[in-house]
């Protein structure tokens, strides 16, 4: 496929993340409804209206329940013909690959956090070595009676 083509679903690299499991098949007219679990490892990655590969087929997620652990999709007839997954039954297995974009975003979203509190960290190293350079300087430029005052306000401030 070529960048410049049209693409109706993700890009799926062929990695399984993990195996889920099929809970539920809820016909609604010509349309199925599939739920399937997924471990904390992927959740992170499955959100309504994103992609997952199931089976190594690009589907779009429905319904994600974050507390029970899992997400559904809603296949219509066409794409039942032509894919595994309506042949399966409840509790048999299925490949899932998460959208590889999302797990690049979060990737680098995680990164950015990582920095921030390296960052912040520094910040409050700067800021607590700033504050006793002035104090010092300040405790230096008084005369040496108050300069003792100076020091013991400081150190009841610190305790």
């Amino acid at each position: 496929m070529a960048a410049t083509d049209r693409n109706s679903g993700h890009f799926v690299q062929g990695h399984v993340d993990e195996a889920g499991e099929i809970l539920k098949f809820t016909p609604e007219g010509d349309s199925l409804w599939v739920r399937i679990s997924l471990s904390d490892d992927i959740l992170p990655y499955v959100i309504p209206k994103g992609y997952i590969a199931v089976d190594g087929t690009s589907l779009t997620v429905c319904e994600v329940n974050r507390k029970e652990k899992w997400f559904n999709l809603m296949l219509i007839a066409h794409t039942q013909k032509c894919i595994v997954i309506p042949k399966k039954k409840v509790g048999e297995r299925v490949n899932l690959e998460a959208d590889c974009m999302g797990k690049y975003a979060a990737t680098a979203v995680g990164n950015v956090r990582h920095e921030l509190k390296e960052l912040q960290q520094q910040l409050r190293v700067t800021q607590v070595i700033s504050f006793v350079a002035l104090c010092t300087a300040a405790a230096l430029m008084l005369p040496f009676g108050q300069q003792y005052s100076m020091r013991v306000v400081l150190v009841r401030r610190c305790e």
